[in-house]
C-alpha cells in the first residue's frame, strides 16, 4: 500500500503514524530500511512491488518483512471512515495482547492511549488521545469513535476538539 507523499506539512503530519507503522514492524521481526531524505513513503510486504515511475531518489519505498501479521496471528486492518471533513484512514494494528488503533483525518488524528499527542504538538500536528467509554480499552474503530477524548494537544484544540468529546466529534474537527 502507498503510505503517501511526505512534503512539507504532510511530512511532519504523518511521521507519527510512519513511526508507528516501523513499531509494529520491527516488534513482529520485519525488516525495515529507511533512508533519511524520503519525500514520498510506501510500504510494502515482499513481494507486492510499488512501481515508483518518477525515480525520484528522495521517494522511498518500505519493504516490511511479515507487516500485516502479528504474533498471534492478527491482521493489520484498514478502513476508509467518512466524516464531517471527508475521509479518514482508520487502522487496527495487533501489537500482541494489545491493539494500535488510530484514525488518521484530513487535517489531524485521534489514537488510543498508546499514541504521545504531546510529541505529535512538537510537529504542529493536532492529535487526541482517547479513552474507552465501554471495557478496559479501545480494540477496535468502533470502540475509538464511542470513546471519549482524555488528552487533545494544543494544535487539536485549535481546531476545535475539547476533552470529553466523542470520538466521532473530535474527528469531525480534524
Amino acid at each position: 500500500m502507498v503510505f503517501g507523499q511526505m512534503d512539507g506539512f504532510c511530512r511532519h503530519a504523518h511521521r507519527g503514524l510512519l513511526i508507528s507503522i516501523l513499531l509494529f514492524g520491527l516488534v513482529h521481526g520485519a525488516t525495515i530500511d529507511v533512508p533519511m531524505d524520503c519525500h514520498s513513503i510506501g510500504v510494502s510486504e515482499p513481494g507486492n512491488w510499488i512501481n515508483n515511475s518518477n525515480n525520484n531518489a528522495s521517494s522511498c519505498i518500505i519493504i516490511a518483512d511479515n507487516l500485516s501479521q502479528s504474533s498471534h496471528g492478527g491482521e493489520m486492518y484498514h478502513d476508509i471512515i467518512s466524516y464531517k471533513g471527508g475521509r479518514a484512514d482508520g487502522y487496527v494494528i495487533p501489537l500482541g495482547p494489545a491493539n494500535l488503533v488510530f484514525v488518521v483525518g484530513e487535517r489531524g488524528m485521534i489514537g488510543c492511549g498508546a499514541f504521545d499527542v504531546a510529541a505529535l504538538d512538537g510537529f504542529g500536528y493536532p492529535a487526541a488521545k482517547m479513552k474507552p467509554t465501554q471495557g478496559p480499552s479501545i480494540a477496535n474503530l468502533e470502540d475509538l469513535m464511542m470513546g471519549e477524548v482524555k488528552v487533545a494537544n494544543a494544535a487539536a484544540v485549535a481546531l476545535g476538539v475539547e476533552v470529553g468529546m466523542s470520538g466521532k466529534e473530535a474527528l469531525d474537527h480534524l
